[in-house]
């Protein structure tokens, strides 16, 4: 605990000097350009740090003994105060840390981080509860008046009492200078959803059961949390036509938006035999079918409409055997005076 407090205090230290001389300009990182959001839900407050490379992340933790601490600390000021958040991970052990200059101050805060694999890097998450009242007081003066920021990540040897940097470096303790740095204004300000980039919502095949496909929601590199930042609600989303997703915004983001989607028949599986000069083209029933397309093909060339059908098989004598022939089905139903299709079968050859 001793050499704990020995090692916050350097920190502390540390994100002075650092915020005292660099507060306002904008500090050049070393490897990237770190990502600080500031966000809420129902429950808790955050503080989110992303864009952590994975060599950088690497270096600070894989690399890491039984005897060295690995460390991450998120430092700003509000006007004369200096804010440190920390959550140190050992091997088996975790600590957590919420400062105000050089006052501990019990706001129940934790942490964790996690891989994302929307832009290949880990964003470490620092949680604070909105029923604590010291928490609550703190967090709200963060989030309406943060000025700068900065992130230490690294390494602390516990034998020896020396700080590295995340590539195994000496830093002296008296002049330490962040690993990552990032600097500028964090609003809170809210925004739509509707001005978000969202990943288009694609087809789905009809199964007889509510059909709720997920939504992807980006606000620049930051991938929004289903249930934190948004909710979503479907509409018509059971039987083959048009359906949609209503987005519609929480904590940070406001407003809605409603994209629509196809669900769509189930494709057919197909079998082709030849007889006495007669082609038959067989397949499964598929339900919610209306209709049944059936489309050939000559020595690879184009395809071309067979025939429609509302039966499972068809037969012909207008083709010769003899031609390198392939066949497809696709299903055909309608809905709301509009036609759906499933993909086509496999392609099948006939023999």
């Amino acid at each position: 605990m001793k050499m704990l407090k020995k090692m916050l205090s350097v920190f502390m230290a540390a994100v002075i000097i650092v915020t005292t001389m660099c507060a306002g300009t904008v500090v050049a990182s070393a490897a990237n350009d770190y990502d600080l959001k500031i966000y809420s839900d129902s429950d808790y407050y955050y503080i989110k740090v992303g864009g952590i490379e994975k060599d950088e992340y690497k270096a600070a933790f894989n690399n890491s003994t039984s005897k060295i601490l690995p460390y991450i600390y998120v430092g700003f000021t509000v006007g004369k105060d200096v804010y440190l958040f920390g959550n140190m991970q050992a091997a088996t052990t975790s600590a957590s840390l919420f400062r105000v200059n050089e006052t501990d101050v019990d706001a129940g805060l934790s942490g964790y981080y996690k891989y994302e694999s929307s832009s290949k890097t880990y964003s470490f998450y620092f949680r604070m509860p909105k029923i604590n009242s010291k928490a609550k007081k703190y967090m709200t003066k963060i989030t309406n008046d943060l000025t700068f920021g900065v992130v230490m990540f690294g390494l602390f040897d516990g034998n020896n009492e020396e700080i590295y940097n995340a590539y195994k470096k000496t830093v002296d303790p008296e002049i330490v200078v962040p690993e990552i740095n990032m600097s500028g204004s964090t609003s809170t300000k809210t925004k739509k959803i509707s001005s978000l980039e969202i990943d288009d919502v694609s087809d789905y095949t009809y199964t007889g059961k509510a059909r709720k496909p997920a939504v992807k929601i980006y606000d620049g590199d930051y991938k929004l949390v289903k249930g934190t930042d948004y909710t979503l609600t479907y509409k018509n989303n059971k039987e083959i036509g048009t359906a949609s997703v209503t987005i519609k915004g929480k904590g940070n983001y406001t407003g809605s938006k409603t994209i629509k989607f196809d669900i769509v028949p189930k494709k057919p599986t197909v079998k082709v035999s030849e007889k006495n000069g007669k082609i038959t083209i067989k397949w499964n029933e598929i339900d919610g079918a209306d209709k049944y397309q059936i489309y050939y093909s000559v020595d690879d060339g184009k395809y071309k409409k067979l025939a429609t059908t509302s039966k499972t098989s068809y037969s012909t004598t207008k083709l010769d055997p003899d031609d390198d022939l392939k066949f497809r089905v696709r299903v055909r139903t309608e809905a709301d005076d509009e036609y759906y299709y499933s993909s086509f079968s496999k392609t099948v050859e006939l023999d």
